[in-house]
């Protein structure tokens, strides 16, 4: 009787040691072990798992030298968007199961806090920009704002909306707005946006006068805009995101004209390949290029992961979330 207790005994305390193996001991080896790429680095749950508890260093090992992380995937950035000119980037981040954005001077890294937000679509970033200049849309009432992103100073702006004809087509300016124009010398046309932008000599001074003329959204009103201001003999410069001067949504051309970037590649402009992204130990990925570094140094992405059935989605299905956002240097020697 006390054997066969004894041996039950022994039993359950196996049993326990077991269960301790199995919880605690075996994955904070298996743990430790991968965050120092020792074993489990090309095993996806590994990732899932414990990437975020491994550290930066860690993180900036699974990509090849060229590529530089600029917010990290354990921060969950959501939303992005940078300025025209590739000094601000405005990034929205899951924190506390709350958006939280913040405003990123991406030559000094300084993060400043963002605090507008459109309450209808929860989105922070509503909006185009003009170099520094963030045209923000906030949902309530049609509100729009016009902010300097350098020191979240609001700039004064009167919007207008041009009627326009749905057969023909044809445009119609304001007359105060057309002679806004013609004193201004910052016209700015948005290819992104049915929307031109007309900017005082001093955008910020408080009697400053800015307008904003938006349209109706349609693929003839891009032609018809520019026609418009040239026939008015109107001097005008046309933006879209950072580098780009060519409609492409995927293709960006660097400030200087030198590279271009394709799909997480840098090409020169003669389409001779000098880095790309690669392979990222782990998850597969998808690339969105947010834009050019303004001194031509590289291009920022934002990396979209695949961790498939552990994320939540089907064995067999894309259920991407959010992974860090880059830079993809340009090489030195090509510099």
């Amino acid at each position: 009787m006390q054997k066969s207790r004894r041996g039950c005994i022994i039993s359950i305390v196996g049993v326990a040691i077991l269960i301790v193996l199995l919880v605690w001991v075996v994955p904070a080896i298996n743990r430790y072990g991968f965050c120092r790429n020792w074993w489990l680095h090309d095993t996806l749950w590994a990732h899932f798992y414990w990437q975020c508890t491994c550290g930066p260093e860690f993180e900036q090992s699974l990509f090849q030298d060229d590529v530089e992380i600029v917010v990290s995937a354990c921060r969950s950035p959501q939303e992005v968007s940078m300025s025209t000119n590739g000094q601000y980037m405005i990034v929205t981040l899951l924190e506390d199961d709350q958006n939280i954005s913040y405003v990123t001077e991406l030559t000094t890294g300084q993060e400043r806090p963002w605090p507008y937000i459109n309450f209808t679509s929860q989105s922070t970033l509503d909006g185009f920009w003009t170099e520094n200049l963030f045209l923000l849309s906030l949902g309530t009432q049609g509100t729009i704002k016009l902010i300097d992103v350098t020191d979240l100073t609001e700039l004064s702006l009167t919007v207008s909306t041009a009627p326009t004809l749905e057969t023909s087509f044809e445009l119609e300016i304001p007359e105060e707005m057309l002679q806004a124009m013609k004193e201004s010398n910052r016209v700015i046309v948005h290819r992104t946006e049915p929307a031109i932008l007309i900017l005082a000599d001093d955008p910020k001074r408080p009697s400053a006068k800015n307008y904003l003329l938006q349209y109706q959204n349609h693929p003839l009103l891009k032609e018809n805009m520019n026609e418009l201001l040239t026939e008015n003999e109107i001097a005008f410069q046309t933006l879209t995101r950072g580098g780009s001067n060519i409609e492409s949504f995927y293709t960006l051309i660097s400030y200087n004209g030198l590279f271009y970037d394709s799909t997480g590649g840098i090409y020169t402009s003669g389409g001779k390949k000098v880095t790309e992204i690669g392979e990222v130990t782990g998850p597969g990925y998808q690339p969105i290029t947010i834009g050019w570094a303004p001194d031509n140094s590289g291009v920022y992405y934002h990396l979209l992961y695949d961790y498939g059935w552990l994320a939540g989605g089907g064995l067999l299905s894309k259920n991407l979330v959010p992974g860090p956002i880059i830079k993809l240097n340009v090489p030195q020697a090509y510099r």
